[in-house]
């Protein structure tokens, strides 16, 4: 503890940066040494002004108020000394002196955290695909990884807790404020989801333009890889999915309309070698393939998707061929995409065997070779399931119109629980989450304790 209140010090220098702030204490052999280092020493390493005058005064008073209220509210200051810090980080640049954590510490170094960023204001199209990709890798086992800005953020959070996956927060303020206003709730219920929230800024540290610039490099650091969903030329998602390729990760983008202004920067990434994201199979066979000591041995293939559970259990039986197929023996297992070529849930039916080589595998790769160009990911034709997957591939394609009708005339009764409205309507719980967390951001509906929604 005691050197940790050092490090907390020395990250509260003004002008000083990630890398100085390194640099100073591996020079001195710690931030300690730093504290009680002569000026006359300090003066190489450091520029004049208030960053000068700060180090004159030694003054820890500070440091031991973020101390105490980290100790009051559970928060884990980690520096680069400890075992917790994000292993990831280090030779990125990117090494706050202290990453304020609260909730599963040990998220940080899981190695198979993906990052998911873009637009404040998506379009339903993205607003879809973005709950679709995040709760399906969380299927998978992977940690979702995402800032806290309305839209895209909040939304993928939203999906890795519909899938009952893990989701790291990284916040572009102080621990202590509500940025953006109301969303406290949110984070709450990520950390008793066993997830985690993070931030590199001091107790107090306000939302400013400032500080979303390191924020977004951070979460490009701890990830294996990121996808973009949405957002203009000057988006912050650019910011992220830009040094993610920098760092060597692997980066996927969603195309969108050319007319739009919202596609220009996910479009632009595609232009700049980030992979075209069509659907969740093809990341996760991706990562499955290249990386399989990264994840859990225990993932419920039953309680996936078809499209995910395929990738996994293909992914695990060891190979895949040129195409978006896992092999396994003399066998593809082609992995489905919903209508547009996006993954849209089920949309994607059990996967359909295509013996290799065979005419029928060959018409299907034909077929599609109108599509986007993108290695390793040739959809096939998806096969509808039957009984309850009939209603959950309405709701999550053409029928949302319906189904939401649905659910606003079940919440007239009054308020329910997400289990009462699947076995009224007779549907999954989750295509029913995807939902109702569309319905919570569109304004229609509200979350209240327990799971529970009432009309807003």
């Amino acid at each position: 503890m005691d050197q940790i209140i050092y490090r907390v010090w020395l990250s509260l220098c003004p002008g000083l940066g990630y890398g100085a702030a390194q640099e100073l204490a591996r020079d001195f052999g710690g931030a300690f040494n730093v504290y009680n280092a002569d000026v006359k020493e300090l003066r190489k390493y450091i520029p004049g002004g208030k960053t000068l005058d700060y180090f004159k005064k030694r003054s820890l008073s500070r440091a031991e108020k973020i101390m105490l209220l980290s100790m009051q509210n559970d928060i884990t200051p980690l520096t680069p000394e400890m075992s917790g810090y994000p292993a990831r980080l280090f030779g990125t640049g990117e090494e706050p002196s202290v990453i304020y954590a609260k909730g599963n510490v040990k998220l940080l170094n899981n190695r198979a955290a993906f990052c998911v960023v873009g637009a404040r204001r998506p379009s339903a199209y993205g607003t879809d695909v973005c709950l679709g990709l995040s709760r399906r890798l969380a299927e998978a086992g992977l940690i979702i990884v995402s800032g806290h800005a309305e839209g895209i953020d909040q939304l993928s959070h939203r999906g890795a807790l519909s899938a009952r996956g893990n989701s790291i927060c990284v916040l572009a303020c102080g621990m202590d404020v509500d940025y953006p206003r109301g969303s406290v709730r949110l984070r709450e219920e990520i950390i008793g989801r066993g997830g985690l929230v993070i931030s590199q800024f001091p107790y107090g540290s306000r939302g400013l333009a400032a500080v979303f610039y390191p924020r977004n490099r951070l979460m490009a650091a701890i990830s294996l890889g990121a996808c973009m969903v949405e957002g203009d030329g000057k988006s912050g998602a650019l910011i992220t999915t830009r040094y993610a390729m920098e760092l060597g990760r692997e980066v996927w983008s969603v195309p969108g309309n050319i007319t739009s202004r919202m596609s220009d920067g996910a479009n632009m990434l595609i232009g700049e070698g980030a992979h075209v994201y069509r659907d969740a199979g093809a990341v996760i066979d991706y990562f499955y393939s290249r990386f399989p000591g990264y994840f859990p041995e225990n993932v419920d293939l039953d309680a996936m998707g078809d499209e995910v559970a395929a990738a996994v259990s293909a992914a695990e039986a060891g190979s895949f061929d040129a195409g978006n197929k896992a092999v396994i023996g003399n066998t593809a297992v082609a992995i489905g995409a919903g209508a547009g070529g996006v993954e849209t849930g089920a949309a994607v039916s059990a996967a359909t065997k295509i013996p290799l080589n065979s005419a029928a595998n060959k018409k299907a790769e034909g077929s599609n070779s109108s599509a986007p160009a993108h290695p390793g990911n040739t959809p096939s034709p998806p096969k509808p399931r039957e009984k309850k997957a009939t209603v959950l591939m309405a709701a999550e394609s053409g029928g949302r119109d319906e189904l939401e009708r649905n659910i606003i005339k079940a919440l007239k009764k009054g308020e329910q629980s997400v289990d009462e409205l699947c076995e009224l309507l007779e549907i999954t719980a989750a295509a029913m989450n995807t939902k109702l967390a569309i319905m919570t951001v569109k304004g229609v509906v509200k979350e209240h304790a327990g799971r529970n929604y009432s009309l807003k």
